[in-house]
């Protein structure tokens, strides 16, 4: 599984979680009746709708979805083993769109710019120096 399939899924998921993606309705149609006739808590139906979201997946994301709910967890501390707050999944989420097609990104180019601060630095300093001198010399 590459980088671009795993953001692929996490699009998905996160479009589901948000209600915009397009899916087979008639099963959220049957829990909506349930929790409208009381038959169902919101907890239930959320569970359901979660279900849901994961059948109507194609079978070469259900792993990829697998992997995802699994490695989002809290690794440790109080919350270990639980999922990641929304505020920390959104957070993921604009983290990887904001910079996932960068090229900047590579260890080659930023070694590249580097190593152009550094030559631009050692030019600075020769430059404030070239300065000092003539400085000294007008202050004599």
């Amino acid at each position: 599984m590459n980088q671009e399939q795993l953001v692929a899924v996490y699009h998905k998921l996160f479009e589901f979680s948000n209600n915009k993606a397009e899916i087979n309705k008639e099963p959220e149609r049957l829990i909506d009746q349930e929790l409208s006739n009381n038959t169902i808590t919101k907890e239930e139906y959320r569970k359901n709708h979660l279900i849901t979201l994961i059948q109507n997946l194609p079978n070469e994301e259900v792993l990829v979805a697998k992997h995802l709910i699994t490695t989002m967890c809290y690794p440790n501390g109080f919350d270990k083993g639980k999922l990641l707050s929304p505020y920390l999944q959104k957070k993921a989420h604009k983290y990887i769109t904001d910079n996932f097609y960068k090229h900047q990104l590579s260890s080659e180019s930023i070694q590249n710019t580097n190593s152009k601060l550094v030559l631009e630095n050692k030019r600075l300093q020769c430059q404030t120096k070239k300065l000092i001198e003539k400085i000294q010399t007008l202050g004599a």
